[in-house]
């Protein structure tokens, strides 16, 4: 039996899902037009999964601690009845869906797809989504409490064996868009020389200082028939706070280098892509042109990004 203060914990905890049921009964309401009635559709599941994600997980980490928690027959009490609540709403949504079906109105998975629909999703989640996406590497070694935060998704992949050595195809552009919301990312260097005339990079390097990191580019000015492009390149990147440099008079760098760093469990690791081509979107398609992005942190440290800026420093 459970005690009359435990059944009012239970009950107060409940009057949240009560409130979502409300939102539920919206939808179900035919006199709703049937674009509102799949926003309370949307509004009921997202409530839904914020129980889960919130207050679901929290009773599940006292279920967790056992003998240790205080509350583990209130919590034991809880979690059945919110599972009974939330699969009795399920059916209840499923009913409404199902009426909405009858509407040309239908909720589809990946699979489902036209190809029309694939081509746009893909497209939309390159030049949308996939820059706010970053790895993490975890292991026994970090403090998961200082990686990952409450408001945020995660997709977690677990390796279970060290895989062979091997090279992939990535974009450098993709790389510098996603340092620049990559909150371990500390700051990036690069050296420029020819760009593309709406360059993402140059794009994602302004979008870097306002996110706090540390951007630094050096711009060589005497590329030639680019030498104006590349002064008012200058010119936008120092205005939004990218520290920038010219290169070292009566000399021209050519270098096509960039360094980023990264922390990790209080240190620091460094990732350059090293190459032949220019930075440039553009000519890329044109020339094919290829790097090397390595994690190796000799090469990183022996300055791909360093190396102009110190002997820049030196000159003067």
């Amino acid at each position: 039996m459970i005690s009359g203060s435990d059944k009012l914990f239970v009950e107060k905890k409940l009057s949240w899902l009560s409130f979502n049921e409300s939102v539920r009964q919206e939808a179900s309401d035919a006199s709703v037009p049937v674009v509102e009635q799949v926003q309370f559709l949307g509004i009921y599941s997202n409530n839904r999964d914020e129980l889960f994600r919130v207050w679901v997980a929290a009773v599940n980490r006292r279920l967790q601690l056992g003998s240790f928690s205080t509350t583990l027959k209130k919590d034991r009490h809880l979690l059945q009845k919110i599972q009974t609540k939330v699969l009795l709403l399920q059916e209840k949504f499923d009913a409404i869906y199902a009426e909405l079906m009858r509407c040309n109105i239908f909720l589809v998975n990946e699979l489902q797809l036209t190809q029309s629909h694939s081509r746009w999703l893909k497209k939309h989640f390159r030049d949308n989504l996939k820059q706010y996406i970053a790895p993490l590497i975890i292991n026994n070694r970090q403090n998961l409490t200082k990686l990952l935060r409450d408001d945020t998704p995660y997709l977690a992949v677990s390796l279970k064996s060290e895989h062979k050595r091997q090279y992939a195809l990535i974009e450098i552009p993709t790389i510098l868009r996603q340092t620049t919301y990559d909150p371990a990312v500390c700051f990036i260097k690069i050296n420029v020389y020819r760009v593309a005339k709406h360059s993402q990079i140059m794009h994602s390097l302004m979008e870097a200082v306002k996110n706090g990191k540390k951007v630094t580019a050096l711009i060589e000015l005497a590329a030639r028939f680019d030498e104006q492009a590349n002064i008012e390149w200058s010119r936008r990147l120092s205005e939004t706070g990218v520290r920038g440099h010219h290169g070292i008079p009566s000399l021209k760098i050519h270098a096509k280098m960039c360094l980023i760093g990264q922390e990790q469990a209080d240190d620091m690791h460094l990732y350059a892509p090293i190459g032949t081509g220019n930075f440039n979107e553009s000519t890329a398609r044109i020339y094919s042109d290829f790097a090397l992005l390595t994690a190796h942190q000799e090469i990183g440290a022996d300055g791909p990004g360093e190396l102009p800026f110190n002997c820049q420093e030196k000159a003067h």
